[in-house]
């Protein structure tokens, strides 16, 4: 179950939710839909605990949640490879290199040949 109770969330002076209320029941399906900026993707935080609410309450309960960030987070002075589990640096990418089950102990996947 996914909810919202009383959920006001604001960034500076800008409200960006203010008082949203919403259940969604085990089974039931439901979609976010609205313009750019309209509080989406600050919702699905919300849902997550990335954010904390300004006041109100939300989150999930019953089942494990999986989130899949909007943003990659990656930074411009990396490779593809490098992101993607930790390929070496120079290291050229074909179809010998496969990912390793096991993680790194930076908690990345590791590349095997």
């Amino acid at each position: 179950m996914l909810y919202a109770e009383n959920v006001t969330k604001s960034f500076g002076p800008v409200d960006v939710i203010r008082d949203l209320n919403f259940i969604v029941g085990d089974g039931e399906h439901a979609g976010l839909v609205g313009p750019n900026g309209g509080g989406k993707s600050t919702i699905l935080r919300l849902i997550a605990g990335e954010h904390k609410a300004d006041s109100g309450a939300a989150g999930y309960r019953g089942a494990s949640l999986g989130y899949l960030r909007q943003e990659a987070g990656l930074k411009d002075e990396n490779t593809l490879a490098g992101a993607l589990g930790g390929v070496p640096r120079g290291a050229r990418l074909n179809s010998s290199w496969r990912t390793s089950p096991r993680r790194s102990s930076g908690g990345t996947t590791a590349w095997t040949r």
